[in-house]
């Protein structure tokens, strides 16, 4: 397993995201503003879900072809720094 040292920016940053690619990351950094539910979706099936308190940051993996929804959030597509 790599330990993961830093990590690198890579995209812009998504306010509100709903039924987003997230710039077809496989890994985002999602930051809520107020008490929300991340979900995550293949077409209309949920993969999985998260529930962040208000204030509360994740890095959260993904498959490139899932699409995040995350009301009262910022989300950010990152990458491992090489």
């Amino acid at each position: 397993m790599k330990q993961v040292s830093c990590l690198q920016l890579s995209g812009e940053v998504i306010q509100n995201p709903e039924y987003d690619f997230i710039a077809l990351a496989q890994l985002f950094r999602v930051s809520a503003t107020k008490n929300t539910k991340l979900t995550i979706r293949i077409n209309e099936e949920i993969v999985g879900e998260l529930y962040l308190l208000k204030g509360e940051s994740e890095i959260v993996s993904k498959n490139a072809s899932e699409t995040v929804t995350c009301p009262d959030s910022f989300c950010s597509k990152v990458k491992i720094a090489e």
